[in-house]
């Protein structure tokens, strides 16, 4: 399953422990690694509530982001010991894993609507509302793609090319709805839209056709559970014992657009 991501250095780890009996565990030591898989902690104590182990390695952290790796020694009445590993993702809290573009990448789209090309606390849009808005066509894409069965968020790591795609899409998709806050003499270049469009649909469509992508199942991405998981198949028997005849026979995709009713 994928780690539990936190925000920062504070991170609370728990789990319940016990024997074959339901007695919980005499003692707990926890080392603790960092994403180079260096021991930053050494058999240190966690605390034991009955069954529950808790531990909080905040102050081990030292602002580290990445993956942690913690490795819990359970020992129980007899000498018996067991091992318990959790992963946990520390994430950036400037960093926003669900979103795949960025303002800077917005504004080398659509930057010449303001001055020196920049979102500011004084533009308009400001920067805050070009951050809202990349979230905003990232929870879109998200969701497209959770449908189809697709893991988010992509990481390039995973799947660089999808990846790469979707950071183009989340920044074109916001560049058009930034776009969308003005009207069209404001951003209109030189007999732009002449040529069938203007900007603000060209940007637009670069997001239609990733979603299209997503929707076909033609993104290249791992997926962790498929659109057929839902489907099953019924009895052929009526609950009397008859056997049922199919809606549809097999000749009724012979010709596109037509089918064959049984009856």
């Amino acid at each position: 399953m994928p780690a539990p991501y936190y925000v920062g250095d504070e991170i609370p780890l728990s789990f319940e422990a016990k024997d074959s009996s339901g007695a919980g565990p005499t003692a707990v030591l926890v080392d603790v690694y960092d994403p180079t898989n260096t021991k930053i902690v050494d058999a240190l104590a966690a605390t034991t509530n009955g069954t529950t182990v808790t531990y909080n390695i905040s102050e081990t952290l030292n602002d580290t982001v990445g993956v942690i790796r913690s490795v819990f020694k359970i020992t129980f009445t007899g000498t018996i010991v067991r091992r318990h590993t959790i992963h946990t993702v520390v994430v950036d809290p400037t960093v926003r894993y669900f979103t795949y573009g960025s303002k800077e990448l917005v504004e080398a789209m659509v930057g010449d609507i303001v001055v020196g090309r920049v979102f500011t606390d004084s533009t308009t849009p400001t920067a805050a509302t070009v951050q809202a808005l990349l979230d905003g066509v990232a929870a879109e894409m998200n969701v497209e793609m959770r449908q189809q069965g697709y893991r988010i968020p992509l990481r390039y790591g995973d799947d660089p090319q999808a990846y790469l795609n979707a950071v183009h899409a989340n920044n074109a998709g916001t560049a058009a709805r930034v776009l969308s806050t003005m009207p069209m003499e404001a951003y209109s270049l030189p007999n732009e839209g002449e040529s069938g469009g203007d900007r603000r649909e060209m940007w637009d469509r670069e997001l239609w056709h990733f979603l299209q992508r997503v929707r076909r199942g033609d993104l290249g991405a791992i997926k962790d559970s498929s659109l057929m998981s839902t489907m099953f198949s019924g009895s052929q028997e009526t609950s009397g014992g008859s056997k049922k005849l199919p809606l549809f026979t097999r000749a009724g995709f012979d010709f596109p657009g037509s089918r064959r009713l049984t009856e």
